[in-house]
């Protein structure tokens, strides 16, 4: 029995098309990371008319959408390199592919490294534009007020009243101090 001789080298370019296959395995890597962080709660919160005691909701969302976005990147990029592969014939390399493999794996770290500080400093963004434009009572909220100043950097002090800690917040915020909250609860301590 004859057994058919396969050619030296596949009609496409191997080290592309492995690449690709990289991508796409970074696509899911990071598309399952983004799904489910912390919904149920949210959704408890919102069926149940509970007000948020904290940020993790809007952070979790964004962080999701972040690693959506990077996923979609490596999906795109994955794509690319397929194609270019299938299209373009070419000898196998077994180093490119190991030194292709490694600066995709590198670049995946570093998404993970720094989606961290990029989702606070969108998370901060996004929170200083909706509260110039749409009154808060840091007062009423004193859970998220907290929430809130620790996001920006606003220190607590033992001897600090919540009027006191609520200015300091409106000010590294950059907005004003309602009209009906520039008279009364001064002494309130929490």
């Amino acid at each position: 029995m004859l057994v058919p001789a396969l050619p030296a080298d596949p009609p496409w370019d191997l080290d592309l098309v492995v690449l690709g296959f990289g991508c796409y395995v970074l696509t899911g890597a990071f598309m399952y990371a983004s799904i489910g962080r912390g919904r149920p709660s949210y959704r408890l919160q919102v069926i149940f008319g509970t007000a948020a005691s904290s940020l993790r909701p809007l952070r979790d969302a964004i962080h999701a959408k972040v690693l959506a976005q990077v996923a979609s990147v490596f999906f795109a990029g994955g794509s690319v390199l397929l194609a270019l592969g299938f299209l373009r014939p070419g000898p196998a390399d077994l180093s490119f592919q190991l030194l292709g493999g490694g600066v995709l794996l590198a670049v995946g770290v570093l998404c993970l490294v720094f989606v961290d500080p990029y989702v606070s400093r969108v998370l901060r963004r996004v929170l200083r534009r909706h509260l110039r434009t749409h009154p808060f009572d840091f007062e009423g909220n004193i859970a998220l007020a907290r929430d809130i100043g620790d996001l920006f950097g606003v220190p607590t002090a033992p001897d600090d009243t919540l009027a006191v800690y609520v200015a300091r917040l409106r000010e590294a915020l950059g907005i004003d101090e309602p009209p009906s909250r520039l008279f009364g609860r001064g002494g309130r301590r929490w």
